[in-house]
């Protein structure tokens, strides 16, 4: 495989390295595999190194007084909207034939939020990313390329407003917003848990850790990167993400100050790691450098291949069948590399008129399919019996409490009660995801009757008070809850 990289800065092939190291843990936790139960990191590696990248790339053209903004989202285009598109597109025919109705309307507004850069705000609203549920949505992991992409369009602005001022003051300014962007993160983890992941504010600081270290002369890390020192901190680096990785799991209070490990271990690697010691000649291994080259085509592929297995097989896989998903994503990786990735980010495809143009007319055709389908025309794909069976084999933990509703339990959940929206007498359903799992069979006994089913459940918290039981990353604290509830 040939690198494409950007003239503006030398290439390094541990960087790519890098990618694999960030890309294979995550595709590894979505597949189950228990030693990766903290791969999740991956998407904080990949902020890192997209920070350092892009922020060295901007500080070079506007030393040199090059810098263009148009230019610059011209080849955020050219890098993020081709492999996208081609993923999606081949989603869809899967997504018709594999989901439900609801599961297919759901499909259609993540499309259409992906489209307009807003996917981690719309799986904030409805889905938590550790839940059963969200291992369903083929465009889940999109949330990240919307963290990245609101990020860029507002950084360059940033950038150029406080040029002008000296790159001392923009560097202590980006300091301070990154230092207030850990402050948020920490309150919000208690707060806010489910806004703490998905959204910016609180995970702007990841990618500013890689801005700061491009604002690092790079003649002054070349020095640095020779000694034992640099040798020492490229491996502890490495260590730190490797622990991560490994001991991290969906109860580690993330992103928070857990999150420096991963974070710090990537700004080590990144400073400190060369061709000329241990980690550097480690990452830059042929083999390591070409999967991190097909790392955002496989990021791409992962989620929505193991996604519409879960729907295919209804219940659980098995570990084989999802590292055949984990091998087949590396392969279908390649392919979208290799075809659509690489030769798109070559200037002689499309010009910079033309770039717009493909990406105008992808972004609008994505809203428009992603509208289209939420007509009530795709009820009727399925037999009642079919939707029945599978209605039956699944959870239905989009509608159990969260934590932004525990102060507000005038939302509980009514959604399913398709007849009977205004039927005077209601049922509380209360318990945990043993209470939800009858939900169904309740509302259709009481389906022709004056009753209508109100469900307020929330998983792990059982009907009891007194059980000071504590969900960080739901934000459950399940005697309140309780008691609100009575």
């Amino acid at each position: 495989m040939t690198p494409i990289h950007n003239k503006a800065i030398a290439y390094r092939p541990e960087i790519d390295g890098l990618r694999t190291i960030a890309v294979l843990p995550v595709i590894l936790f979505h597949a189950g595999i228990e030693i990766f139960s903290g791969g999740f990191v991956g998407v904080d590696i990949f902020f890192v190194i997209s920070g350092y990248l892009i922020t060295s790339i901007i500080l070079r053209e506007m030393e040199t007084g090059n810098f263009s903004v148009i230019r610059f989202y011209e080849r955020r285009a050219r890098r993020i909207l081709p492999a996208l598109f081609f993923v999606i597109f081949l989603c869809f025919p899967f997504a018709y034939f594999l989901m439900l109705p609801d599961e297919l309307k759901r499909f259609g507004l993540s499309v259409l939020s992906v489209a307009v850069f807003s996917s981690n705000i719309y799986f904030w609203q409805k889905t938590n990313y550790f839940s059963s549920n969200a291992e369903e949505q083929p465009l889940l992991h999109t949330w990240s390329l919307a963290v990245e992409e609101q990020y860029y369009f507002l950084f360059p602005l940033f950038l150029m407003v406080l040029w002008r001022h000296g790159k001392n003051k923009l560097f202590l300014s980006t300091v301070f917003i990154a230092v207030l962007s850990i402050c948020l993160t920490e309150w919000a983890w208690r707060s806010a848990p489910s806004a703490n992941f998905y959204l910016l504010p609180t995970r702007a600081w990841e990618l500013l850790a890689g801005s700061l270290l491009a604002f690092i002369n790079y003649k002054e890390i070349q020095k640095f990167k020779s000694g034992q020192l640099a040798q020492f901190s490229s491996l502890f680096g490495l260590f730190l993400i490797g622990y991560s990785i490994i001991f991290f799991n969906g109860k580690t209070p993330f992103p928070s100050l857990y999150s420096l490990i991963p974070v710090l271990g990537t700004v080590l690697v990144i400073a400190c790691s060369s061709t000329e010691n241990i980690a550097g000649r480690i990452l830059s291994q042929k083999l390591i450098v070409g999967i991190g080259l097909i790392s955002y085509s496989a990021y791409l592929w992962h989620q929505p291949i193991f996604a519409f297995f879960r729907l295919y097989y209804v219940t659980d896989p098995g570990k084989s069948v999802f590292l055949f998903g984990a091998f087949l994503s590396l392969v279908m990786a390649w392919f979208s590399w290799k075809f659509v990735e690489a030769p798109f980010r070559e200037k002689f495809i499309l010009d910079q008129k033309l770039v717009f143009v493909f990406s105008g007319t992808g972004l609008a055709f994505l809203i428009s399919v992603g509208m289209l389908v939420n007509f009530d025309v795709f009820k009727g794909k399925y037999s009642q019996t079919l939707v029945d069976f599978k209605l039956q084999k699944k959870w239905t933990e989009e509608c159990m409490l969260f934590g932004k509703e525990t102060r507000d339990l005038s939302k509980a959940c009514t959604y399913r009660n398709e007849w009977g929206e205004n039927k005077p007498r209601k049922i509380l359903l209360w318990g945990d995801s043993h209470a939800d799992a009858y939900q169904l069979a309740i509302e259709e006994y009481f389906k022709d009757s004056n009753y209508r089913i109100v469900s307020m459940t929330a998983a792990s918290c059982p009907p009891l008070l007194g059980l000071n039981i504590h969900d960080v990353n739901n934000g459950v604290n399940c005697d309140q809850r309780n008691r609100n509830i009575l």
